[in-house]
């Protein structure tokens, strides 16, 4: 006989919602009048409990791969949206109604990033240049590495009486904060706020949202870094591209030109990019009795060794300059050079002054 099979959720005497399936079949009796049926409810409760675990787990698994794979060599300017997607992907996972990033800066906190579910209000703009002593025990608590998870805010510890002032006037019902950490400094923090209602994390959750964290964290550690070396470098180019001499940065084992500065130009008499593709121009502009000094000076350069050397060149033009280049080798951690940093002066000046110099003592002596 067919089997009719249903799954639904019931509630128990005692207010507990759990999880049935029911199997039942109709029984037909010969030369009855009555038709019968029999059924078998089986409490599943747990299994879906399982199901939902695995579910979860593949959906978080799915976001930290995507939030890994996002972070790799993104553009700056691509950073924040970046940040504010996966804010979205973990707020939509879980259902909850805001999900946000705070960074601390000294004895301040700053809400950087923040998403919120249709209809909840942003509160971003308002958690700006927020003292840290303000919130005393959660700042202790995260950055000590610990997670602070409260299904009801009313569970908060009386020390928690700040924090908790702060939670209720945002109409916040659960909270999840967990810290943000990159190698052993925790640099802020990832919040999930429930507003319409209390919201359940499990601790395997809980465990894969700190790595999304740690992922994100690293990310944004890695932004500061870049952004500190894009001030450097534009410091180090406002110098070098307003002084006469020539700054440049090599890699020696790729016999690569990585950055030469525009008073190249102004020396060789050929422009930059010209010599970013055509490096064997550097030597070709070198005069013959010269050539062997500058290959040598290049060799030692790879070795390592800090080089001092003046040659002659000629430009496009046929006129010719003196030149003064001094290298100074870069070493990694393990001791190999990695690149060359190097000034190139032009001395035609000191020359020709030295050349009517030499002259005029010779002069003087054959007039005596």
């Amino acid at each position: 006989f067919p089997v009719t099979i249903a799954e639904f959720r019931a509630i128990r005497k005692d207010g507990q919602e759990i999880w049935l399936n029911n199997k039942y079949f109709i029984i037909n009796v010969p030369n009855a009048e009555e038709q019968y049926f029999a059924g078998i409810t089986i409490d599943i409760t747990e299994s879906k409990k399982a199901e939902k675990f695995l579910r979860n787990r593949l959906k978080l698994d799915e976001i930290i791969s995507s939030t890994s794979a996002s972070f790799v060599d993104i553009k700056s300017d691509e950073f924040d949206e970046h940040v504010n997607d996966v804010l979205r992907k973990i707020g939509e996972f879980a259902d909850i109604d805001r999900s946000y990033v705070f960074l601390y800066d000294g004895d301040l906190m700053h809400n950087t990033h923040e998403w919120v579910k249709e209809g909840i209000t942003e509160e971003k703009d308002n958690l700006q240049n927020i003292p840290t002593e303000f919130m005393p025990w959660c700042t202790g608590v995260l950055k000590s590495d610990d997670v602070i998870y409260y299904y009801d805010i009313n569970d908060l510890p009386p020390e928690a009486a700040p924090e908790k002032e702060v939670l209720e006037a945002q109409d916040i019902k659960s909270v999840l904060w967990v810290p943000m950490r990159s190698d052993e400094r925790v640099i802020g923090f990832m919040g999930f706020d429930a507003v319409t209602e209390h919201i359940l994390w499990s601790p395997e959750d809980i465990k894969l949202l700190r790595t999304i964290a740690e992922i994100t964290s690293r990310a944004f550690v890695r932004r500061e870094e870049y952004q500190r070396l894009a001030e450097s470098e534009l410091k180090f180019r406002q110098v070098a591209e307003n002084i006469k001499e020539v700054f440049y940065l090599t890699d020696p084992v790729a016999q690569k030109l990585l950055y030469i500065s525009n008073a190249f130009e102004d020396i060789w008499g050929v422009t930059a990019e010209f010599l970013y593709e055509n490096m064997p121009y550097f030597v070709e502009s070198v005069l013959p009795e010269y050539k062997e000094a500058v290959i040598s000076s290049l060799e030692g350069q790879a070795r390592g060794e800090y080089t001092d050397v003046e040659y002659k060149i000629r430009r496009p033009d046929g006129s010719e300059r003196w030149i003064r280049d001094r290298s100074y080798p870069i070493f990694d951690e393990h001791g190999k050079v990695t690149r060359v940093s190097g000034i190139a002066d032009d001395i035609t000046k000191y020359k020709v002054t030295e050349e009517q110099i030499r002259n005029s003592e010779t002069l003087y002596r054959d007039w005596e």
